[in-house]
């Protein structure tokens, strides 16, 4: 392929289809994506070493493979680069905020959200949302940087784009948090870690026990001040059933599927009292069909991702798809099947995880994001 005219653009493609559509569509490395893209590269470093785009794919594999401050070094190269094209330099800017972010460098993640919001106009929307909760999430911001915050989140839901008369979902759906950041008396439950589960950055992290475990305790510590400083909001129940999704994630990718399990069912159990976060039943019945995908119980995992598609949601279809995939591919035969059973918080007592037509109807009555 490589001593052919068309094998460096090949090579490429599928590079870019392990490193990025596998994880920020999919559902992260099957065991043998990570090895054909690493030898992909190896491959184009030998023939173009200086090249900005082996340069980004070099960063983006150290990325996903959680080697994030050999990434952030390669992808500032990548960033330095002279080059006429300069929204691809924006790409290397933006995965750079997030790398910052893993690793808990928030502080650092501004400026980059500054480059984008200024000299891109990709969604004006997300890159000031993010600036915000950027600043909101630093351990030592000033009252300064407080006052900014309220600013900017007060403008982001009119940089909502509308196209054809339509916004897009997940412009809609920052723009909506950014409201119930100015409705909760500016405070938000665990804003960027939220943002990195909807870009399906966690992918990146699954087995870096270091860094999950930096994430949960600033996960419990936000729990605590749920808590203890705003147990009467109106809807508390929304933001702690996000803390247990988060927790529940970060749990299952370091090896405790059974502690996560036991989260996610917590949030189905409380899914009546969710005003306006419905979103969260169907991502923990989705990390629910994974767990299950995971351990060889496809029968459930079906029943589990079947469910989590009747609720409307966003950056999620493909996961879905992709996991009954591996199902199929793994011989299982897809049939018609009773909901699994689970306990409830009830002692000695079962009930069907979810009723389809139920939640069908409930959803009919919400408002999609």
């Amino acid at each position: 392929m490589h001593d052919c005219i068309r094998g460096p653009l090949a090579a490429l493609a599928l590079f870019v289809y392990y490193t990025i559509v596998k994880f920020a569509l999919g559902n992260g490395d099957d065991g043998e994506c990570l090895v054909h893209a690493e030898r992909i590269l190896t491959r184009m470093l030998e023939i173009h070493p200086e090249s900005i785009f082996v340069q980004f794919s070099a960063g983006r594999l150290d990325s996903v493979k959680g080697n994030f401050e050999k990434a952030i070094e390669l992808f500032e190269e990548s960033r330095r680069t002279e080059v006429d094209w300069v929204k691809f330099r924006h790409i290397a800017v933006w995965e750079l905020a997030f790398c910052h972010a893993v690793v808990g460098k928030f502080r650092q993640v501004v400026p980059y959200l500054d480059i984008l919001y200024q000299d891109n106009n990709w969604s004006k929307c997300i890159c000031r949302y993010m600036k915000g909760i950027a600043l909101l999430s630093c351990s030592d911001i000033n009252e300064d940087e407080a006052k900014e915050v309220i600013e900017i989140m007060k403008g982001v839901p009119n940089q909502v784009q509308r196209i054809s008369g339509k916004s897009i979902p997940i412009e809609k759906f920052f723009a909506r948090k950014a409201e119930r950041f100015l409705a909760q008396k500016n405070w938000l439950m665990l804003p960027f870690y939220e943002t990195m589960y909807i870009f399906n950055y966690f992918a990146n992290l699954k087995g870096k026990q270091d860094i999950l475990a930096a994430i949960v305790r600033q996960i419990e510590r936000g729990m605590d001040d749920l808590k203890e400083n705003h147990k009467d909001s109106a809807i508390y129940v929304d933001n702690y059933c996000l803390g247990l999704l988060l927790k529940g994630l970060c749990l299952r990718h370091m090896g405790s599927p059974l502690s996560a399990e036991e989260l996610f069912v917590e949030i189905y159990n409380n899914s009546k009292k969710i005003k306006e976060d419905k979103y969260l039943v169907s991502f923990a019945l989705m990390e629910l069909g994974f767990i299950c995908e995971e351990s060889g119980d496809f029968e459930q995992a079906v029943e589990y991702l079947n469910a989590a598609k009747e609720h409307k949601m966003f950056h999620s279809e493909y996961r879905i798809h992709e996991a009954m995939l591996t199902i199929r591919r793994q011989g299982y035969e897809n049939g018609t099947y009773s909901l699994p059973m689970i306990p409830t918080t009830d002692e000695g007592s079962y009930t069907p995880l979810i009723d389809c037509e139920e939640l069908i109807e409930d959803e009919q009555q919400d408002t999609p994001m």
